[in-house]
């Protein structure tokens, strides 16, 4: 879990201090100590910290009860109190704040440390819904921006061709896993083989998943308007680069590139409706649902995933931990909603893909026996 950068607001010097001790042996940073609401406002917008230890009584006009008020108000930032006084009404005075806690004085280096810990799994699940928000709305952007750019696209001028893929008869480039694919403005890859990553850094430096391209599949900037996207390997794959002059209606790839446009419409909405959800387990199950849809193989008693998927890349698709994805997996192959075959490729039982059918994924067909 990863550690914070805490500003301590206490004026009881000697209190202070245990506090900064306790708190850098848990491995977080004390950005500043200050003993007063005034100068605590005055220097957070400087310190920026991910959270406030608050006195509830300081020295000064201003108590802590109003200064976290204006804190969590102007700058979002979480407090727990300190306070030597926990009455009902300092309690109540105190609620509105929405605090992370209270520590009474005098007070163990235990209950700190315990106090703090359940702050930060809190502060972890508001960032994730705070991501999960701002990955919708980037969704819904990309969803509405689709049509444009595709009519964009298909109304150039280009020399027709044969029926032939397009694919089929240009050269290929290969990208190992993990490399990032360099994105040309006046361009376009078409997927021969392997699974691409489709993303886009937000502000926060959170990278949010916006697609996923398997095999015949298109993917360029000329087919969005979301800034700083990427397109990373997620397993050694082979593309051919078409020139957006080429792409016209009468083209094979202008014509491919039309068929998809349902195609994307619907991954875009599969997403909207993972990042919708707010257990992890439920965004791992429709991830791999989408999975199954671009890149499963029917077999017999499911459909087996030809891309084999690292826990760690499957947690970086669900804003999650990497050990959250291997609990989450094992917790799905012991209820038998998946297994692996003898490649350490993971194969989505039927049952599994009998719900999927139902909620609208266009799967593969599974194998008789």
């Amino acid at each position: 879990m990863r550690k914070l950068n805490i500003m301590v607001v206490e004026d009881e010097r000697i209190v202070a201090r245990d506090v900064q001790k306790i708190l850098e042996a848990m491995g977080h940073t004390v950005l500043a100590s200050v003993s007063s609401a005034e100068e605590a406002i005055q220097k957070i917008v400087r310190a920026q910290p991910d959270l406030v230890l608050m006195d509830i009584r300081l020295q000064g006009e201003m108590d802590g009860v109003e200064a976290a008020g204006r804190i969590r108000r102007q700058f979002g930032v979480p407090v727990i109190y300190l306070t030597a006084y926990a009455d009902e009404e300092t309690v109540r005075r105190a609620q509105p704040t929405e605090p992370f806690g209270f520590i009474v004085k005098p007070f163990e280096a235990v209950e700190l440390r315990t106090v703090i810990t359940m702050a930060m799994q809190r502060l972890k699940l508001e960032r994730q819904l705070e991501q999960q928000g701002a990955i919708q709305a980037e969704l819904q952007h990309y969803r509405q921006l689709h049509h444009q750019r595709i009519g964009d696209l298909t109304t150039l001028d280009g020399p027709e061709e044969g029926t032939q893929s397009p694919a089929e008869r240009r050269p290929r480039q290969t990208f190992e896993r993990s490399k990032e694919i360099p994105l040309e403005a006046r361009a376009v890859w078409q997927v021969h083989s392997g699974l691409v990553k489709l993303s886009k850094l937000h502000p926060s430096g959170e990278e949010v998943l916006i697609g996923l391209a398997g095999p015949d599949r298109l993917f360029g900037p000329t087919l969005t308007s979301l800034e700083a996207c990427r397109a990373t390997a997620l397993s050694r794959v082979e593309l051919v680069r078409h020139g957006v002059q080429e792409i016209s209606p009468a083209t094979a790839t202008g014509r491919l590139l039309q068929t998809q446009i349902e195609r994307g419409i619907h991954q875009t909405e599969a997403l909207l409706a993972i990042y919708g959800q707010r257990y992890a387990g439920d965004r791992l199950r429709g991830v791999l649902l989408l999975l199954a849809v671009e890149i499963g193989c029917p077999v017999a008693g499911g459909v087996r995933l030809e891309v084999r998927l690292t826990h760690e890349e499957l947690a970086t698709v669900l804003g999650v931990e990497r050990a959250t994805v291997t609990v989450l997996l094992g917790r799905l192959e012991k209820q038998g909603w998946l297994t692996h075959d003898s490649r350490h490729h993971l194969i989505l039982k039927d049952r599994l893909l009998k719900t999927a059918s139902e909620e609208g994924y266009r799967l593969p067909a599974v194998k008789d026996g």
